[in-house]
């Protein structure tokens, strides 16, 4: 299950490319100040995601009404993912001198804001708009660091995938996740029903009695709560999760 986030409530509208072409080109604010437009940071992004053997398959853009400002998303897919799942990179830039600064985002789990909360589960890069900034080495290195995150992330997902828990083991995991505040305790009976009732709930990616099945049931809980709190209670689940997976 992946989660991507791209919220919009602080001013700024969704669009797509065809508005981020028409845009007048930025103009710098500064002898040192190097805009990006909107236009060419998302393709600039696909073009990276390209040359890496990924795949996106669904993209969401924002601006603010001055258009200096874009934040989005790009659904991404890549063979190698276990479950057939979906990754996410995250982004956004500000062309008028005051920021945000150009950043670049990814995980399973993305959070992409106009309120300027930006991040990813697994990865984060960013840069200054200055005459020294190189858009392409620097959405190429974004990937490249993405990618090897990615790959520990994925041999987490394979060793939860493979972990087996008794039911003892599962409640007590739940207790601990409860204790510490990984979970509300608004979402303990869903979660609950999710894992030991999963035909109560066949839509929350719940099938067996291992790891992986418990982070489904959690994160599944975790949808009952607003998307701004949710992020970060996903991530915490993760720690959970790979924390477990040494058990």
């Amino acid at each position: 299950m992946t989660n991507s986030n791209l919220m919009l409530h602080s001013g700024a509208q969704r669009v797509d490319r065809n508005t981020l072409r028409m845009l007048p080109d930025p103009i710098a604010s500064s002898a040192r100040h190097y805009p990006i437009k909107h236009i060419d940071l998302i393709e600039g992004l696909e073009q990276a995601c390209e040359d890496y053997d990924l795949t996106v398959v669904n993209e969401e853009f924002g601006i603010t009404p001055a258009g200096d400002r874009i934040f989005g998303t790009f659904d991404i897919v890549r063979d190698d993912d276990p479950d057939g799942g979906n990754t996410i990179l995250g982004f956004r830039q500000g062309n008028a001198g005051k920021g945000p600064s150009l950043g670049v985002c990814g995980g399973r789990r993305t959070f992409v804001c106009d309120n300027m909360c930006f991040s990813g589960d697994l990865f984060t890069n960013s840069a200054i708009h200055t005459t020294n900034l190189q858009l392409i080495p620097f959405l190429e290195e974004s990937i490249e660091g993405f990618l090897d995150d990615r790959k520990a992330m994925l041999r987490i997902m394979e060793k939860a995938q493979e972990k087996n828990l008794s039911a003892g083991t599962a409640r007590a995991l739940l207790n601990m996740a409860f204790q510490f505040k990984v979970l509300p305790g608004s979402v303990r009976g869903t979660v609950n029903q999710a894992y030991f009732d999963r035909d109560l709930h066949p839509e929350s990616g719940v099938y067996g009695e291992t790891l992986w099945d418990l982070n489904q049931a959690m994160t599944y809980g975790l949808n009952a709560i607003p998307m701004e709190k949710r992020f970060q209670r996903t991530i915490e689940v993760g720690r959970l999760v790979r924390e477990a997976v040494t058990l």
